[in-house]
């Protein structure tokens, strides 16, 4: 994560955790005065379970250690010690940890900073995160009116924003209006400056909406949806002074415009400016929002790296199961600790007796009472092979069994009532997709790459719901919820391997978030809901749409969600995979959330 990662003394590494995500991207915008809260996400990547009490998991404030922080309010443990872990979190669970912030006076960019620890017993390996505050000066909005002509309101003073030399190397320097009240759709002026604090100057900048949401203020004066004007080069030093122009949005109600500077594509940290601003009434019926021409999007993405996904390939009835792999060395972990490495090439017997777990190979003799995972020494990705005890039969699919995975294995008891061994699988999310048999490889290519953003977004919104909370996997590896053969499918389908790399990283969205995307054979010529299928509440992008290639057949599967079939001669008659996922998921975009 941040290059100022203290790395604390780790006594126990039982104890270890991995960032996934935050609730608000930084820089964290904050009036002074005012209180925000922010959620953090971490992944129990240890082997310890993070409780609730006596050495309860939580968070204290470093650099320096048990400083008070000046974001500190009565909802903190101590001025160093924001919050705790609300539920016990067990190896492999993601949990997460709400922070409470309550800006000070003074206005400017903060960099807050934080370690996971067990309470008064250990640090966490990888427990660092930080976050990026801008404290901005407090305003005031007016009510909405009920009035339907424009209201003439006095512009507030320009706010000239206080100094503060950003990492970025660029500072927020002065903005002409922090609120704004008007009809909607009525064009306002504004003026936004910046300044080089660094060394060098800067080129290839651009002021930009922040979301997808600010693209509601945008102007025929805009340079693109995404882009509202190109700054010129900005020398070391130098303040940028750039008059832009916005559009308040077309209905009445209470919006928030954020804008910043982005270079080459990507937006600069700690440079957001927001304007609080109230529509009075909606624009005239004659108002038409800008149209911009089509035009690839900067890249924002969502994810810092690629996610990575645990499989519960199989059950290990007789106990025993073997591994090795033919491209890596593997190191053999157990508790935490590194026991020795299996060479490349070199198969180990794996067992387990109700109690003790046991590893034999040439030379190497290993008993624990902590389950074994083997890990690829240099290549994350690499090839490992499964066997002995490890069977899994799939006569449809043209082979007897499917043995040779990617990434991580681990030989382990769920904690289940049946205290069922498993091998489970840990992979980057993209290398899960390519090994996920649904399709036929002969299908059309824009159906298959549908089916591949299908799989990819299923996979990780199962992985958020805790499904398998006792058994350290987040998904299964058969057709309880996709039915993943490993890199077998990578010979078998070369077709939907090109179809998952062309579209790497992309999910279905809805709301801003990813969403379910089930999917099935094919329909009656109609798809159903969600809560027609399954019961509970609605969800919006999964309601009956038509199928009409599939008129005249009988429904084969649950019925909500993409038609495989439907889908397939969408895009035989020239459909392409954006249009079909919306399609079937109503309401959605398709965006790429990682590199």
């Amino acid at each position: 994560m941040y290059a100022g990662d203290p790395r604390l003394p780790v006594r126990d590494t039982s104890y270890a955790a991995r960032y996934v995500s935050q609730s608000v991207a930084d820089p964290v915008v904050i009036e002074a005065g005012a209180t925000r809260e922010v959620t953090f996400t971490f992944r129990n990547v240890g082997t310890a379970t993070w409780q609730t009490t006596g050495a309860f998991a939580t968070a204290h404030t470093v650099d320096p250690r048990y400083r008070r922080s000046v974001f500190a309010n009565s909802s903190w443990i101590k001025a160093s010690n924001p919050a705790r872990f609300t539920r016990a979190v067990a190896p492999g669970e993601t949990g997460t940890l709400t922070l409470s912030l309550t800006a000070p006076t003074t206005p400017g960019m903060y960099t807050e900073e934080f370690y996971l620890a067990a309470n008064n017993y250990t640090w966490m390996q990888g427990g660092y995160f930080y976050l990026k505050i801008q404290v901005v000066p407090a305003t005031s909005v007016q009510p909405a009116s009920s009035a339907t002509t424009p209201i003439a309101t006095p512009e507030p003073p320009a706010t000239a924003v206080p100094p503060v030399v950003t990492e970025s190397g660029i500072s927020p320097f002065f903005i002409s209006r922090r609120t704004l009240q008007a009809d909607g759709g009525v064009s306002r002026p504004v003026r936004v400056s910046y300044q080089n604090t660094g060394a060098t100057t800067r080129s290839n900048i651009s002021i930009v909406p922040v979301s997808e949401q600010d693209r509601m203020f945008a102007s025929d004066t805009w340079a693109s949806a995404d882009t509202i004007l190109q700054v010129p080069d900005i020398a070391p030093g130098a303040i940028s002074v750039n008059d832009i122009t916005i559009d308040t949005p077309a209905q009445a109600g209470a919006y928030v415009f954020n804008l910043a500077l982005a270079e080459n594509g990507r937006i600069i940290p700690g440079t957001a400016f927001r304007i609080e601003t109230t529509v009075v009434a909606d624009a005239p019926p004659t108002y038409r929002a800008p149209v911009f021409a089509a035009e690839p999007r900067p890249i924002r993405y969502r994810f810092e790296s690629v996610p990575t996904i645990r499989v519960g390939l199989a059950k290990i009835d007789s106990g025993s199961m073997t591994i090795e792999s033919s491209e890596d060395d593997l190191r053999i972990v157990s508790n935490g600790t590194v026991l020795g490495t299996l060479p490349r090439g070199t198969r180990a017997t794996l067992t387990y007796n109700g109690q003790l777990y046991t590893l034999r190979a040439n030379n190497l003799s290993f008993d624990s009472a902590t389950f074994f995972r083997f890990e690829p020494a240099t290549n994350p990705t690499a090839i490992v092979t499964l066997g002995g005890g490890f069977v899994r039969t799939i006569n449809w699919k043209g082979r007897t069994t499917f043995t040779t995975y990617r990434g991580v294995i681990e030989f382990r008891v769920a904690d289940d009532r049946e205290k069922t061994l498993y091998a489970i699988n840990e992979l980057p999310l993209d290398s899960y997709a390519l090994g996920v048999a649904e399709v036929s490889n002969s299908a059309p290519m824009e159906f298959l790459k549908a089916q591949a953003v299908a799989v990819r977004t299923y996979a990780h919104v199962i992985q958020g719901t805790r499904k398998y909370p006792d058994r350290y996997f987040d998904i299964v590896a058969h057709t309880g919820d996709q039915l993943y053969l490993g890199t077998a499918i990578e010979e078998m389908a070369p077709n939907y391997t090109a179809a998952v790399q062309a579209t790497r990283g992309e999910m279905v969205l809805f709301n801003d978030a990813p969403v379910l995307t089930p999917y099935f054979a094919h329909s009656d010529g109609t798809t159903r809901s969600f809560s027609d299928a399954w019961g509970g509440a609605i969800r919006p992008w999964l309601v009956p749409v038509r199928a009409e290639f599939d008129l005249g057949r009988a429904r084969f599967g649950h019925g909500v969600g993409m038609s495989q079939r439907d889908a397939m001669a969408r895009a035989e008659a020239g459909s392409l995979y954006t249009d079909i996922l919306k399609h079937y998921y109503t309401g959605v975009v398709v965006e790429r959330m990682y590199e």
